[in-house]
């Protein structure tokens, strides 16, 4: 009867052991409007393939980028693997916002939160915070600030990639009493600013007002 009891608290306990566990951290927790939030989540099992569900956060936060890494240790003919993935959060509104649970492959990560504030932040640590930011950039013009109705403008998206993430990307803008259209493909090319090289994605629309803002 002993044995029975034990071979059927090994079976039971089994399938929590081979399940990865995914911990979650937010750099920084407190950001001003505007700023860049790198959200890191990462799991103990680089082997389950699983890709995060990243909808519940488009919420209250714009996607950026996303970038994936994977570790792998040998440890007394042991082998263990870890999965990194890193998301380029920007939010959409100031407050206290809740970052929820999400999932990856069978496995859900923790909730946890970020406050975002209209003042400027304090903090010791601003090369980390400002070396964040300076990965990812989004930069837009327009060659008419007071156009008239139906007047064509031209404006500008530049995404500035430093080649940390795999797959930076924005999304299209959108135009209220206006018509938008992109002018062909966007153009990829190389600058350097403040010492560090970045991969710029460069889209330009046209732009015609339909209405006049008064």
């Amino acid at each position: 009867m002993k044995k029975f009891l034990s071979l059927i608290f090994i079976g039971c306990i089994w399938p929590v052991m081979v399940l990865a566990a995914i911990t979650v951290q937010v750099e920084p927790g407190k950001v001003q409007m505007g700023d860049t939030i790198q959200l890191i989540l990462t799991t103990d099992d680089a082997q389950s393939g699983g890709v995060p569900d990243l909808t519940p956060l488009q919420k209250d936060f714009r996607i950026v980028g996303t970038e994936r890494s994977m570790n792998y240790t040998f440890i007394n003919g042991q082998s263990q693997s870890s999965s990194r993935w890193t998301v380029l959060l920007i939010a959409k509104k100031s407050g206290i916002l809740p970052i929820p649970a999400l999932q990856i492959g069978r496995e859900q990560s923790p909730a946890t939160q970020v406050e975002v504030t209209n003042e400027p932040t304090t903090s010791f640590d601003t090369g980390s915070q400002a070396s964040v930011q300076d990965e990812v950039m989004l930069k837009t013009e327009v060659n008419e600030n007071n156009p008239y109705i139906s007047q064509q403008v031209i404006y500008t998206v530049r995404l500035y990639n430093s080649g940390r993430l795999l797959d930076a990307e924005y999304q299209p803008p959108k135009a209220e009493n206006a018509l938008l259209i992109a002018l062909g493909d966007a153009d990829r090319y190389q600058t350097v600013e403040n010492g560090r090289t970045y991969v710029i994605e460069e889209q330009r629309y046209a732009v015609f007002p339909q209405k006049v803002e008064r």
